[in-house]
């Protein structure tokens, strides 16, 4: 992937995650469903996270010729595809097959070893670590770990050829965090938030990423 995507300012980047299955909704999500000629560029590929697991990532970009105009649509977490070439004779493809396919405004991919395919629908698989947090959770989490200057140990790079240049939060590295006071923590992020957020909204964002027990009163430890 050339282009690279700002982890600390993902503004650029939509959750499709869990309202888009197919690349016609990806399309008609970035408004480009009625425009012609290539229109989206497809990156992905498995990401190996420390668990041992290798989810496999997709994003699905805007072609712009400025970078800042650029937009990238975040796609359910797959490992494999399904769609069908022109004959009408189905495929069932691994994810990286995908991986710099180009896309026209009616949904045709164009793969780089020339095939095309139409109607890819993308299969369920193995999803990223912290599927489950919303974007207002994990942004107080990336709060709590800066406050606690825990940013060199918890922050990974996610892979070099998918997204090269992007850093995120290893949420393994996360629950080995000492967390001795986290009555302070949770006023130390309200005071640095912007956001109007109350105390139990941020307990539950640091009980979720592993920064505190599940009853909220025990901290981890090392």
């Amino acid at each position: 992937m050339d282009t690279q995507i700002s982890a600390s300012n993902p503004a650029n980047v939509l959750n499709g995650r869990t309202i888009c299955r197919t690349v016609l909704d990806a399309l008609d999500y970035l408004g480009v469903l009625n425009e012609r000629g290539i229109v989206a560029t497809i990156y992905a590929g498995e990401v190996f996270c420390p668990n041992g697991d290798t989810p496999g990532m997709v994003l699905i970009g805007t072609v712009s010729t400025g970078d800042s105009d650029q937009r990238y649509l975040r796609m359910p977490d797959s490992n494999t595809f399904r769609g069908r070439f022109a004959d009408g004779t189905p495929i069932h493809g691994a994810i990286n097959e995908l991986d710099r396919a180009a896309v026209k405004s009616d949904g045709i991919v164009l793969l780089t070893d020339g095939r095309q395919i139409q109607g890819v629908e993308f299969q369920p698989g193995v999803r990223f670590p912290n599927y489950e947090l919303t974007a207002r959770q994990e942004f107080l989490v990336h709060l709590a770990v800066g406050l606690l200057g825990a940013a060199d140990s918890c922050y990974r790079v996610v892979d070099e050829k998918l997204l090269p240049g992007v850093r995120c939060l290893d949420y393994h590295a996360i629950q080995g965090i000492c967390v001795l006071r986290v009555k302070k923590l949770v006023n130390l992020i309200k005071q640095a938030s912007y956001l109007r957020v109350s105390r139990m909204e941020i307990e539950t964002a640091l009980r979720l990423a592993g920064l505190m027990s599940k009853s909220g009163t025990n901290p981890r430890v090392r």
